[in-house]
């Protein structure tokens, strides 16, 4: 993953169950975004890119 131009995970391994409990696999799925819920702060997302590889 590169967030903000800088590489954050690169071949990581997940050691656990996902979010949702489903095992990982190339199958399509959502993309999640989270609002952690701060009163007054309106949540926007922009300019998000999805690359494949």
């Amino acid at each position: 993953m590169v967030w903000n131009g800088a590489t954050v995970h690169n071949n990581v391994a997940i050691n656990g169950p996902t979010g949702g409990g489903a095992a990982e696999g190339p199958t399509a799925g959502p993309i999640k975004l989270q609002d952690h819920g701060d009163a007054g702060a309106n949540v926007r997302y922009r300019n998000i890119w999805i690359e494949g590889w």
